[in-house]
C-alpha cells in the first residue's frame, strides 16, 4: 500500500522561529529527530546547571542557554533551506518486498 502523505518543504522562517524558542520542534519541523535529541539533551543540560549555579554569580548559563537558542535557529533555517523532498523509484510502494 502506498503511502497517502503529501511531502512539503518545510518555510524557513518557521523553522528558525521554532529552533529560537523551542529548539526540538525546530527540528522536528524540519525532519531531523536525531538533532531534535541532541537539541533537548543539551537544553536538559543547561538547565540543569542553572539550577545549581548560585543566583549572585554571573549569568553565564543564561548567556548559554540563549547561545544555544540563536544556534538551533540558524541550524533549522539552514536545514530548511536545504530540504530535499523524499523521493521514491516510481512503481514500487513503501514496505514491499523485492522477493515476491
Amino acid at each position: 500500500m502506498e503511502s497517502t502523505a503529501i511531502y512539503r518543504k518545510p518555510k524557513k522562517w518557521t523553522a528558525a522561529v521554532l529552533g529560537l524558542f523551542l529548539q526540538p520542534f525546530g527540528m522536528l519541523y524540519v525532519a531531523r529527530p536525531g538533532w531534535a535529541a541532541v537539541y533537548f539533551s543539551l537544553a536538559v543540560i543547561v538547565a540543569l546547571g542553572n539550577m545549581f549555579v548560585p543566583r549572585g554569580t554571573a549569568p553565564a548559563g543564561e548567556i548559554i542557554a540563549l547561545l544555544l537558542a540563536v544556534v538551533c535557529a540558524i541550524h533549522a533555517y539552514r536545514l530548511a533551506r536545504d530540504y530535499r523532498e523524499l523521493l521514491r523509484r516510481p512503481g514500487t510502494a513503501v514496505g514491499t518486498a523485492w522477493s515476491e
